[in-house]
């Protein structure tokens, strides 16, 4: 086979840029509904892709190795990179977060299905149509970093990190079938299970 020629390349359509995309918190915990999500989503500056991983079995049989696939599992953790702004938002919605999951002074903690959130992640296409979903699901903040350290000789912006922890996750393309090629359109319509 000869190796792909500019006229294969250009047939191939636009790819896919790590810029197009947008995220939606479409379910915050019940006391945390007072930060609005299109904050949340404008001041996120980078997130992860969830994945799952697999392990493969091993069976040996009188000296003789095989292997099948095993179980796979989602990796469980994303990490969300903000943008702080002067008001504290991000530090408030991250105090106020960690306070449902373990409260500094007491120690109690709300029951996990008050406490979880659900967010959604599209990739778009160049005109910020959605092409690709995926819809994290039974999210709670598992670790932060309030955003590095104050300093004297830069006035780059402070950025804290969200590590959340996902139960599962559902991806799908928008319209709910397989990608396909040779120009499918996608339309704006909402997420339905």
């Amino acid at each position: 086979m000869a190796r792909p020629s500019i006229d294969n390349l250009r047939s191939v359509g636009d790819f896919a840029t790590t810029v197009n995309w947008d995220v939606q918190f479409i379910k915050l915990p019940g006391s945390l509904n007072s930060y609005l999500r299109e904050d949340l989503n404008i001041q996120c500056e980078s997130m992860d892709v969830p994945k799952n991983s697999g392990t493969s079995t091993e069976i040996w049989v009188r000296g003789h190795r095989t292997k099948q696939p095993g179980l796979w599992t989602p990796s469980g953790t994303i990490t969300l990179s903000m943008n702080e702004t002067v008001d504290t938002f991000i530090r408030g919605f991250i105090k106020d977060w960690r306070e449902l999951c373990w409260e500094t002074q007491t120690g109690r903690q709300t029951a996990k299905a008050d406490l979880e959130a659900e967010i959604m992640l599209f990739q778009l296409d160049r005109s910020d149509d959605p092409v690709w979903q995926y819809h994290l699901i039974g999210v709670y903040l598992e670790d932060y970093d309030p955003g590095g350290q104050m300093q004297a000789q830069s006035a780059d912006i402070i950025k804290p990190t969200l590590t959340l922890s996902y139960d599962y996750f559902i991806e799908k393309s928008f319209d709910g079938n397989q990608p396909s090629r040779g120009g499918t359109r996608y339309s704006q319509q909402s997420f339905t299970e």
